[in-house]
C-alpha cells in the first residue's frame, strides 16, 4: 500500500513540474492533493475549512452556474464546432 501512494505523490510532482498549461482549478486540485499527501479521500476530509482554496480542491469552481441553453443554440454550437474541427484537420 506504501508503494502505491509513494506512486501517486512521484506522480503528482512529476505533474506539478511538467505541466506547463495547467489550468488554476487542476494546478489548485494538486496543490491540495500534495498538501493530504496524495489521496484523493483526505483532500474529500480537508479539515482546513478557512484554507482559501478549500472550496475550490475538487478542481470545480463552487460558484459557476450551469448555462442553460435553447435547442437553436445548441444547435448553433454544434455548427460551430463542427467548422472548427474540419479547420483544424485541414
Amino acid at each position: 500500500m506504501t508503494g502505491l501512494k509513494n506512486y501517486a505523490i512521484i506522480l503528482l510532482l512529476f505533474l506539478k513540474l511538467t505541466m506547463k498549461n495547467t489550468s488554476p482549478l487542476r494546478a489548485i486540485r494538486l496543490n491540495c492533493l500534495d498538501c493530504m499527501g496524495g489521496s484523493g479521500n483526505e483532500v474529500k476530509l480537508c479539515p482546513s475549512e478557512q484554507c482559501p482554496l478549500y472550496p475550490y480542491r475538487f478542481g470545480k469552481n463552487p460558484n459557476r452556474t450551469k448555462r442553460i441553453l435553447s435547442e437553436s443554440q445548441k444547435a448553433l454550437l454544434v455548427d460551430q464546432l463542427k467548422k472548427a474541427r474540419k479547420k483544424k484537420a485541414i
